[in-house]
């Protein structure tokens, strides 16, 4: 159940030529309702009362997509859920041949938010970063693209493309000089520290890193010695708004996508889950990741201080195994006579 007010979400950037507006779109919505006697696949709200998620042989209640108004922070947008059926696991079907596809399909979703970036394109969150859920045939990103076809048969959603995506894999590495130099990058926002962190060498193999990432930890150290492409990151801060203090931790990665638990998320203000992880991740999407991502980009100095780091890392390396190499000697076994 990848919908958006689930324990953990995982959001998935991607993008897509389209001059219709978010109310175009969600008539188109409208007209596209999830079908239980064909098991066809539709459009409603992203609310959760009587959903009938995980129910065998059930429709959800009919509802409408909704229009959030720009706020002056967040842009207007279009929430909707993508209703399907999922067919019976393998076994089962062998196992059980004879049962209705009715008593053995249960009812699933996954939430898109939308927004236009600028009047050509949409912007689409997805609530799944799996591939077997996004790139189905009859699922939700593929029903978006039929829709934004009814203006030009010639548009497609294209994957590799992001309203979110950071400018460079660099911001991953900043972030960590961040929390060791400069926790606090601007007036709101407070860097906590690096959980974990992936790199990628020159022969494109990753390295994943966890349990805590600094510039103490050897494996860490050679990545950035060795310019390994970095990300994603696990990482954790604290944003100030207004008196309140919320502490968020998520998995971040260069498209502008990320990973949230509801155990990693503490704010002020009493929520239930729905609410806290709606605001979560629009928060994040459209206010907190984009900071982030523009205090990187008015860095001049940036170039220098990679250079330091990765220098500083190198002579690290040295000394340390400069150490260890004598450590060893000494315990270097005496030949027999």
């Amino acid at each position: 159940m990848p919908t958006i007010s689930a324990s953990s979400v995982k959001v998935q950037p991607v993008m897509s030529s389209s001059k219709m507006s978010l109310s175009e779109i969600r008539q188109e919505m409208m007209v596209r309702r999830p079908d239980l006697s064909a098991h066809t696949g539709g459009w409603a709200s992203n609310d959760d009362a009587q959903s009938n998620i995980g129910l065998p042989n059930v429709a959800p209640p009919v509802s409408d997509p909704e229009i959030v108004q720009s706020n002056g922070v967040m842009p207007e947008t279009l929430r909707a859920r993508f209703y399907y059926w999922k067919p019976a696991p393998a076994g089962l079907q062998q196992q059980q041949s004879n049962l209705s596809q009715h008593l053995v399909r249960r009812l699933d979703a996954i939430d898109v938010i939308l927004h236009k970036p600028d009047a050509d394109h949409v912007s689409i969150l997805v609530t799944s970063r799996s591939a077997v859920l996004t790139h189905r045939k009859d699922g939700a990103v593929v029903s978006l693209q039929t829709i934004f076809q009814t203006k030009d048969s010639a548009l497609k959603v294209d994957w590799r493309s992001s309203a979110f995506e950071l400018s460079s894999a660099d911001v991953f590495l900043w972030l960590a000089v961040q929390v060791r130099d400069n926790a606090q990058i601007a007036p709101e926002l407070r860097l906590d520290s690096v959980l974990g962190i992936s790199g990628t060498d020159s022969f494109d193999r990753v390295a994943d890193l966890r349990s805590g990432v600094d510039f103490t930890r050897p494996n860490f150290l050679t990545a950035v010695a060795e310019s390994d492409t970095l990300g994603p990151i696990e990482l954790s801060f604290v944003h100030t708004y207004g008196s309140e203090q919320r502490t968020y931790s998520l998995k971040l990665w260069l498209d502008g996508g990320f990973a949230i638990y509801d155990s990693g998320l503490h704010f002020g203000a009493v929520l239930d889950l729905r609410d806290k992880m709606i605001l979560a991740t629009t928060e994040l999407a459209f206010r907190l990741i984009p900071r982030m991502n523009e205090l990187f980009g008015h860095y001049r100095a940036w170039p220098q201080k990679k250079f330091d780091v990765i220098e500083a890392a190198m002579e690290e390396l040295e000394d340390r195994y400069k150490g260890l190499r004598a450590a060893l000697n000494s315990r270097k076994p005496k030949s027999r006579p």
